[in-house]
């Protein structure tokens, strides 16, 4: 194409110019270039015969080398009498006839290339005049870039470890190669410093060590604080003619050194940020049987996991099981660690130890109680999905299930008669269908036609009469709803929450029960049958497989003068309840219950018994359930117990479990 633009050139000045062009040596000898391109890259600025700086920039590190072609004017000369060409300074041989080209070499190594082309172009007589000579020439300068290869610039040529007074060299796990990026040493017992070298390539700009510049391939001192170190060292390229931002790679080293640890008294927790889940420790089949792990439900795709050990200068690393992918835990501090949607499994690795610490890990992508219809006789725990912590809500598998999942979800639906605690009442010539539950939780005014039927409510029997005052009536009455109030009350939180102090199969159909050492950091036991059935993060199982035994409940509705201190403490602990001190008064007890013996003795009939015990039945609940301190309303309630139990008999009223709900 070169030397038929040429030709057409020579043709076209053969016809116009009529006289033949300048020689060698004469004025106005041509000299300059008719065209020069280049196989790769751009030529900046474009070309013209009289500049003579050019730039060629070729971004494609991949290609090796590039053709200059360059032609002349022909119809400038006479085919025997061609100017003289130079490529930096040595003489290059062409006919008229052929196409002028030269072949550079460009990436001959991974460095950045940056060179100077010339093409000079001259009368063949070199230079002329007097008393000065000088030369017709022009001298084309063509500066040629491209970048390095940034990949292998900012490798690292060899990573070295030692003893700090270099005896003992410290070889890398696995052995050094510089397209891998993490490696482990293992620090000899006792040695608390390691010297750590890095050599870069020569073209490297740049060194650091955990983020902080130091002299490139540098000697530095690792200074072992704890069981394990992880430092991240880099070699860095930083050129602003080939990129805005530095380059850089970063190899991960891990320098583990172990620290004898008691295993009676280590333990470990994995946790989840509330609000995205939860992980619980509970026994696992592994490859030697039943082993110690973790299963952990999750709200989110990405949780923030954080772990507590008894010992910080251990390392915790979470190690994906089908790829061997660590993430490093700091202890205490949350990590964002993205889970697949599917059940995945992992495991979580104590480093640093004489011991071998491995605990396997199972991430659920739980379902939540919202998408669980409850069976029959069920409502959903009203507020449960509003609730911050989402062990609250979330199932035991993806998909909730009714034979695991109801005792979270869901929870027994009011029976209809709890409808007068809430001011509301059948119509005229209704009456209350006992066997019936509500459709709300609370009882509403909307379950109404649900919980009425037709009918009439029988007259009440009529009350023994003692004589005292309609004052006095209420005030009996007060007290005794106050205790009715005051045991629902409690219950019923128990119930919310999941679990109680006194263990009952709750959990899965296995014992659990209610114990705040859950919520410790880290937990009793490790967590060990905590957030048993994935009711709640306070209940722990008990009485089966590895778990502890049940622990020891009282009953806290008997007569509560005859306590001892610790059941006097457990009542008072888990039920907010304890005996007056007025109540232990000898006297007081001697005459309540030799009233009753008096009764007993005189052989009366079932009601009259009845009615004789109630008299101390009332005090002794009333001592129960009351917590009474000795100012303002304590007094008033003082008042109404000694007034109660001077009252004539009246139909006895016990409280249960059951009745409270």
């Amino acid at each position: 194409a070169v030397a038929a633009a040429a030709a057409a050139a020579l043709l076209s000045g053969a016809s116009v110019e009529a006289k033949s062009p300048a020689a060698p040596g004469e004025a106005g000898y041509w000299t300059e270039l008719f065209s020069l391109s280049s196989s790769e890259g751009h030529l900046e600025p474009d070309f013209t015969p009289d500049a003579t700086d050019y730039t060629l920039r070729v971004d494609n590190i991949d290609i090796k080398s590039l053709t200059l072609s360059f032609a002349l004017n022909m119809a400038k000369y006479d085919p025997t009498e061609m100017p003289k060409i130079s490529i930096n300074g040595e003489g290059y041989d062409y006919s008229p006839v052929d196409t002028l080209t030269r072949e550079v070499p460009l990436n001959e190594s991974i460095g950045p290339v940056d060179k100077v082309y010339t093409i000079k172009v001259a009368d063949p007589n070199g230079p002329t005049g007097w008393p000065i000579a000088s030369e017709n020439a022009h001298e084309y300068k063509i500066h040629i870039k491209q970048p390095p290869e940034f990949d292998e610039v900012i490798q690292a040529v060899q990573i070295t470890a030692n003893t700090e007074d270099g005896k003992v060299q410290i070889e890398p796990e696995p052995a050094f190669d510089p397209l891998k990026q993490a490696y482990n040493f293992k620090v000899p017992e006792g040695r608390t410093e390691v010297k750590l070298h890095m050599n870069c390539t020569k073209f490297a700009t740049g060194m650091t060590f955990d983020g902080k510049d130091v002299e490139i391939n540098s000697t530095q001192t690792l200074t072992l604080t704890t069981a394990v170190s992880k430092i991240n060292v880099q070699c860095v390229y930083a050129d602003a003619t080939w990129t805005s931002v530095a380059q850089q790679k970063t190899y991960a080293l891990t320098f583990e050194r172990n620290i004898v640890i008691d295993q009676d008294t280590f333990s470990v927790a994995l946790n989840i940020s509330a609000e995205q889940g939860y992980c619980v420790m509970r026994p696992q089949l592994g490859e030697k049987g039943d082993e110690m792990g973790f299963v952990c439900r999750l709200a989110v795709g990405t949780p923030h996991y954080h772990a507590l050990i008894t010992d910080e200068q251990l390392g915790i690393v979470l190690e994906e099981d089908s790829t061997g992918t660590q993430h490093f835990l700091r202890a205490g501090l949350p990590a964002p660690i993205t889970i697949p949607a599917k059940r995945f499994n992992y495991t979580l690795k104590i480093l640093g130890s004489n011991l071998k610490l491995e605990y396997p890990v199972v991430t659920i992508r739980a379902g939540d109680c919202s998408t669980l219809s409850c069976p029959e006789g069920k409502l959903h725990r009203r507020g449960i999905m509003e609730i911050e912590a989402a062990q609250a809500y979330l199932c035991d598998a993806e998909v909730c299930s009714v034979e695991k999942d109801t005792g979270r979800c869901c929870k027994d639906a009011p029976p209809c008669t709890t409808m007068a605690m809430h001011n509301i009442s059948c119509p005229a010539e209704h009456v209350i269908d006992m066997a019936r539950l509500c459709e709300h939780e609370p009882c509403n005014v909307k379950d109404i036609d649900h919980c009425c039927v037709e009918g009439s409510v029988p007259a009440p029997a009529p009350e023994p009469q003692s004589g005292n005052s309609s004052d006095e009536h209420h005030k009996n009455w007060e007290l005794r709803h106050h205790l009715h109030k005051l045991i629902h009350h409690k219950m019923e939180w128990y119930r919310s929450i999941g679990c109680g102090p006194t263990a009952e199969a709750l959990c899965d159909r296995h014992f659990c029960f209610y114990d705040e050492t859950c919520l410790s950091s880290p937990p009793r036991l490790g967590g060990l049958g905590c957030f048993a059935g994935g009711v709640a993060m306070h209940c722990r199982y008990c009485d089966f497989s590895v778990y502890e035994e049940c622990p020891v409940w009282y009953d806290c509705t008997g007569p509560c003068h005859a306590w001892t201190d610790a059941h006097q403490h457990w009542c008072h602990k888990y039920y907010d309840v304890h005996c007056p001190y007025f109540l232990h008064h000898v006297d007081f007890w001697q005459n309540s219950t030799s009233s009753v013996a008096a009764v007993l003795h005189g052989g009366l009939t079932s009601m009259a018994i009845a009615a004789g015990i109630v008299v101390a039945t009332l005090a002794v609940a009333a001592a129960a359930f009351m917590r009474i301190d000795f100012t303002g309303k304590a007094h008033r309630q003082h008042r109404l117990l000694a007034q109660l139990t001077q009252s004539e008999h009246r139909t006895m009223m016990m409280v249960s479990p059951s009745d409270a709900e």
